[in-house]
Parts: C-alpha cells; structure tokens; sequence
C-alpha cells in the first residue's frame, strides 16, 4: 500500500471479502474502486500541473533579469542600427547634391535672347 493514494487505499480497505464472493457485488466493488482511482488521478494531474508551473515561475523568476538585459541590449543595437541607416542616407544626399551642383557648374552659359517683340516666338528656319 505504500506510495498509493490515501483515497485508493481506504476504497480498497473499504471492500469486505464478502463483497467479492459474488459476482453482482464484485461489480459494485469494482466500480467503487475504479471511482477512488479516478479521483486519485485527476488529484495526481492537479498537483503534476501545479507542481510544473511552479518550476517555470522559478524559472522565469530566475532568468528575468538576464531577459531583460538582452530586450535592452537588442533595443540597443536597433537604435543605432536605425541611426547609422538613417546617417547613410543623408551623406548619400549630401554627397548627390554636392555632384549635382558640380555638374551645374559646369554646364554651358546659354545668354538670354535679346530683342524682339514681347510674346513673340522665335522660329528657327
């Protein structure tokens, strides 16, 4: 009897000799004793639930910290992962209008057209 259930074994204490004798109150004593079983189980797989979630409390209890640490570390590099993306993009700027305005620079002086009536337009033969 030992490391079964107190409701097992009382439920089987409980079943008088006399009761397995015959076969209609054998059934009786079985049902009696299959009832304690379920009972027991399902006390069994409360106390394996509660047990197991106690253990992942202590468990996050445990690693919290260094949770946390690695949440603010990613944190961390997404910031200046974004700092140094967005840099890149105002020094790609930078440097395009800088080309830009060398190559205007560079383009031809084309002088205005002098005379001519105003709104008249120039036809070129």
């Amino acid at each position: 009897a030992e490391g079964l259930p107190e409701d097992v074994v009382s439920a089987v204490r409980a079943v008088a000799p006399e009761q397995l004798a015959s076969e209609s109150s054998r059934g009786a004593a079985l049902a009696q004793l299959e009832a304690a079983l379920a009972s027991a189980e399902a006390k069994a797989k409360e106390r394996a639930l509660a047990q197991a979630l106690t253990q992942v409390d202590e468990r996050i209890a445990q690693y919290k910290p260094t949770l946390f640490g690695v949440v603010d570390a990613v944190g961390r590099a997404l910031k200046e992962a974004f700092t140094l993306a967005v840099s890149r993009v105002y020094v790609v700027a930078l440097a395009l209008a800088v080309l830009a305005l060398l190559l205007t620079l560079r383009l031809p002086a084309i002088p205005f057209r002098r005379g001519g009536a105003p709104g008249a337009v120039a036809v070129e033969p």
